[in-house]
């Protein structure tokens, strides 16, 4: 599953990540908590001459920030 988004113009995105069980002793984790690296931003990264480890860093970075 892939949640990527491009806004344009004056558009809005919401998403909103929601996992139910219906179990009290199921222990479940949403995709979006343990957020993937998207492998074709890595490897655009890596064109420019970062490497692996630093190409995660710039993603990682601006993420949070």
């Amino acid at each position: 599953m892939q949640c990527d988004s491009i806004i344009m113009d004056k558009s809005k995105v919401s998403s909103i990540p929601e996992i139910q069980a219906n179990h009290m002793e199921a222990q479940i984790v949403h995709e979006a908590a343990i957020g993937r690296i998207n492998n074709e931003q890595l490897l655009k990264l890596e064109t420019f001459g970062l490497s692996e480890e630093e190409a995660e860093d710039v993603i990682v970075n601006a993420f949070l920030s």
